[in-house]
């Protein structure tokens, strides 16, 4: 398996220091006295593996919802939840590496998890809390992807599809994004659709406007939407078959 990026390693290096300052020692008073379930640690290290759930596993959630809610102020609350999920992000950038490099790739995995983490929705959201945030980091990175190749497409960049199909495809745990880009490359290698069909289906999965592309391509909406209309129709036939 490929080592991490430095930018893993920096952040394991400035976490170590950080967990035994006496910074982190004024936040988890903090937080005690905010949050009941964050109460009666004695240093961060056995708060993070707490959060973990190798210690007490059936009060992981209740102890990170709690995390989560002070994160959205609290800075130090959002760099102990980014340590939580730091393993699977690693994961996440070796797998968009080929695509941006190892350290853009790191970069962009780290920025939106931390954004994830400071707006997570823990009024709606109480299980599985840090498999969440990863999935969300996922997926925004697989919308950042998909844009990309279908803007690549759109202003007439090659792009070789099957080169990044491996990144149309997730690890464990795939959602139905995730399985519909799988098909899309698949119909590709198959010659059931051509590459520029397959970018109109990804940048609707992407959420890329559809007079976006009709407008770069100099073609009229209706027609692009036609033309994405039977790409759809054809991968309807090929998920069935």
């Amino acid at each position: 398996m490929p080592s991490d990026a430095p930018l893993f390693k920096s952040l394991d290096r400035e976490w170590i220091a950080f967990a035994h300052s006496g910074e982190a020692r004024d936040a988890l008073l903090r937080w005690a006295a905010a949050e009941p379930e964050l109460a009666g640690f004695t240093s961060l290290d056995d708060l993070l593996e707490a959060l973990r759930g190798r210690t007490e596993p059936d009060r992981r959630d209740q102890r990170m919802l709690a995390l989560l809610r002070i994160a959205r102020q609290d800075p130090v609350a959002r760099r102990l939840a980014l340590q939580v999920v730091r393993p699977a992000l690693s994961v996440i950038a070796r797998h968009y590496s080929g695509r941006w490099g190892a350290e853009d790739a790191a970069s962009v995995v780290v920025v939106v998890a931390l954004e994830r983490i400071a707006i997570f929705p823990t009024e709606r959201r109480h299980t599985n809390l840090a498999g969440q945030i990863v999935l969300d980091t996922r997926h925004v990175l697989f919308a950042s992807l998909a844009k990309e190749l279908a803007l690549e497409e759109a202003f007439d960049r090659p792009t070789n599809l099957a080169a990044s199909e491996h990144l149309l495809v997730a690890p464990p745990e795939r959602t139905a994004a995730d399985r519909v880009a799988g098909i899309v490359t698949d119909a590709v290698r198959a010659k059931r659709i051509t590459p520029r069909h397959a970018q109109l289906v990804l940048a609707r999965l992407a959420g890329v406007p559809l007079h976006e592309i009709a407008a770069a391509w100099r073609r009229p909406p209706q027609s692009v939407r036609r033309m994405r209309q039977r790409a759809e129709r054809v991968l309807a036939d090929v998920a069935v078959a």
